[in-house]
């Protein structure tokens, strides 16, 4: 062995990661079209499946597509966008969107949470 040669090798260092921080930086707010609607999340019924209370006022049981399943983590109260399935529509959709925590009050500033003021706490 050569002398600046050691024969124990250093642990890999994992650099640091950023962490997710909302800035003041114009954002474009989704909102929902055609036959979408705004919806809260108000329970977890297991199987991906969920309660939700929509906008028109029915509840809705609604499931995460199979191309969103593993990117969406949904939690009782998010504000999200869903679509009613043509066969069943009164009592099942789809989610398509979930509003981040910072997005709420641009909902709310644009009106369009006035239907779910007696039904948020």
């Amino acid at each position: 062995m050569s002398p600046g040669f050691s024969a124990r090798k250093k642990p890999f260092k994992k650099p640091n990661k950023k962490k997710y921080a909302p800035t003041d930086t114009f954002e474009r707010l989704i909102l929902p079209r055609g036959k979408e609607m705004l919806g809260i999340l108000d329970k977890k019924m297991g199987f991906g499946r969920y309660n939700v209370l929509c906008a028109d006022g029915k509840i809705r049981i609604c499931r995460v597509p199979g191309s969103r399943r593993k990117g969406l983590w949904l939690n009782i109260g998010d504000f999200i966008i869903i679509e009613p399935w043509d066969l069943q529509g009164d009592s099942r959709g789809d989610v398509h969107y979930k509003y981040m925590r910072h997005m709420v009050p641009k909902l709310e500033a644009k009106g369009l949470l006035k239907c779910f003021e007696n039904a948020v706490e």
